[in-house]
């Protein structure tokens, strides 16, 4: 029986990977492509990871399965909290998965935890609490260190780094590097006939440094060509090496599909709703009030 083997770069957009493809950075992703057959997809809306992972579980739109931003807030409660597995108000398909019995292999696909039982192995990913079990089963994580292939959880958070690219972009490699071989030790040691592998490095890259890998941005052109823009494309070139040693463990019979959420858009100004209000005369702030306009940086 064919297997599903499927690939997820969150956030990978094409017009970002075209000219990496064209240029040969990703060899192992040509050869995917050139041996199947690509297309664009939309996103869900709101079209961001924490509204269309959702849906691509359950198949529904956000309406539907509930989840719309990385926070959620009860009726008559002040504090948000993050958004979890529970929060997905719909039957996914790991459940089905689980009643039909098919053995499973899922790793870092956001809002998996805390993680459902399957027949087989789920690595979570979304907002994990620490010293909170976050695999299925609960040993799992324990398993992969006595490995040698510890799955770090959590990280590669550009607001973290604040203007500082290069640390960034190494903790972006470490993370990456570690997961590709974790994920590498359970396809080799578990069995599966559906396998979810997904990678959030493209999403983190591309939200702080897009314009050194974005066509679209104006200023593109003239820093791409800079050391920090060769360090950002190593960070995709550490991915097509992680996807290639993937793809030797698929079959000729199996069904490998790669894919991501949602796209990018090269953002070149910011707006702040409550001064725009203001200034249109339909808002005034208290003199005790402090206002705090959106940080960027890269």
């Amino acid at each position: 029986m064919s297997r599903v083997l499927l690939i997820g770069w969150d956030g990978a957009d094409w017009r970002i990977l075209d000219p990496m493809l064209e240029a040969g950075l990703l060899p192992n992703l040509k050869a995917l492509i050139d041996r199947g057959a690509r297309g664009i997809l939309k996103s869900t809306i709101p079209n961001h990871s924490w509204a269309a992972w959702p849906s691509f579980l359950t198949g529904l739109e956000p309406s539907n399965h509930g989840v719309y931003d990385i926070f959620e807030k009860e009726i008559g409660e002040r504090r948000s909290l993050p958004v979890t597995y529970r929060s997905i108000k719909e039957k996914t398909m790991l459940a089905d998965l689980a009643s039909a019995g098919v053995p499973t292999l899922m790793t870092n696909l956001p809002l998996t935890f805390p993680p459902p039982q399957v027949r087989g192995a789920i690595v979570a990913c979304g907002v994990l609490p620490k010293r909170r079990p976050f695999t299925h089963p609960a040993g799992l994580a324990d398993d992969l260190e006595k490995a040698g292939v510890p799955w770090p959880i959590n990280g590669m958070s550009w607001t973290t780094f604040r203007g500082r690219p290069g640390p960034f972009l190494a903790e972006a490699r470490e993370l990456t590097g570690a997961r590709t071989r974790a994920n590498l030790w359970l396809l080799d040691n578990t069995e599966w006939s559906f396998a979810s592998l997904v990678y959030v490095a493209t999403d983190r890259v591309q939200h702080c440094l897009d314009k050194y890998v974005a066509p679209d941005h104006p200023d593109h052109a003239r820093l791409s060509g800079e050391d920090l823009g060769r360090e950002v494309r190593d960070i995709y070139r550490l991915l097509d090496d992680g996807l290639g040693s993937i793809l030797e463990r698929a079959v000729d019979d199996d069904l490998v599909m790669f894919i991501s959420d949602h796209g990018f858009q090269s953002c070149t100004r910011a707006l702040h709703m409550d001064r725009l209000l203001e200034k249109l005369g339909f808002l005034k702030f208290a003199a005790s009030n402090a206002v705090f306009g959106p940080m960027q940086w890269g």
